[in-house]
């Protein structure tokens, strides 16, 4: 499973079986926090790239025996900073909305503004459904964008803040 987070809290500790250095944490995002877990082997790799307040992409999943349970923490095995992933074209920008509360013709030319005034390489997707299992996926041919603060919150002013979604690009 992978997830974008902010790493809102970094707790070293030392395992007392093994004497090696592992991390408890917890991550937020804009549905809330969770806890996780960051082991001795996969720690000795990402001290350095863990941090608080870091935004990071987290690669992990959850033990077998935790399933099921509503606090399992997510166990991460990788992590990459959102930053150089913005940087490297990874990733893309959403507007997601679903009928009937498709936006109106002038909202859509708003949002085409907003966007053209912030070119960069990054391709933009309109994420539609029509609430009843009927989704499309289409991207921009002609709009690419930079993925700037003020762009994401100036969509999601425009449109609210659940219909903006950061997400690999294709």
């Amino acid at each position: 499973m992978t997830i974008a987070a902010v790493m809102t809290q970094v707790k070293r500790q030392i395992s007392k079986k093994t004497g090696k250095e592992y991390a408890r944490l917890v991550l937020e995002d804009f549905h809330g926090t969770a806890e996780a877990i960051c082991f001795p082997e996969a720690w000795a790799k990402l001290n350095q790239t863990i941090l608080p307040d870091a935004a990071l992409l987290l690669t992990g999943g959850y033990s077998d025996r935790d399933r099921g349970e509503d606090r399992a923490p997510f166990i991460i095995e990788s992590a990459r900073p959102l930053q150089e992933l913005r940087d490297s074209g990874a990733l893309a920008l959403s507007v997601r909305w679903q009928l009937p509360s498709a936006p109106p013709p002038d909202k859509v030319r708003a949002i085409a503004r907003i966007c053209t005034e912030h070119p960069g390489p990054m391709p933009l997707y309109i994420d539609w459904t029509d609430g009843n299992g009927e989704a499309v996926r289409l991207r921009s041919r002609s709009i690419r964008v930079a993925l700037e603060e003020d762009l994401v919150q100036g969509l999601r002013d425009l449109v609210g803040p659940d219909a903006i979604h950061y997400i690999r690009a294709n």
